[in-house]
């Protein structure tokens, strides 16, 4: 059986298999040295990396309390936040039936007490 990685998202705080998340990833430009905060589609680029689940309630949540600006110790452009809630706001009218969270139970048996 092939492991699965497993993240959290910087917003809700729920654990997802990584594949289900949205990732945002901390670079320094070249140019200026100052930090930047880029969306990593296909979750490879280098640097500090922090996630979202893909619902508009977390980005709508990250963008109201910074939560990405605090995982990530940078600012992150509220720009692309408002890029990525239009997308999630758009892939959810095309396919409303689609919920793309899929929630990682530790372990459902026990209580934890």
């Amino acid at each position: 059986m092939k492991h699965t990685p497993i993240r959290r998202c910087a917003s809700c705080r729920r654990t997802a298999p990584k594949s289900a998340l949205i990732r945002f990833a901390r670079q320094k430009d070249p140019e200026t040295g100052a930090w930047q905060v880029q969306l990593d589609p296909h979750q490879k680029l280098p640097g500090r990396g922090a996630y979202l689940c893909p619902q508009v309630a977390c980005v709508q949540h990250a963008l109201k309390k910074q939560a990405l600006a605090k995982v990530l110790h940078a600012p992150v452009p509220r720009e692309l936040l408002e890029q990525v809630l239009t997308s999630i706001s758009v892939s959810n009218i095309v396919n409303p039936q689609s919920d793309n969270r899929t929630v990682h139970r530790v372990n459902p048996g026990h209580s934890r007490l």
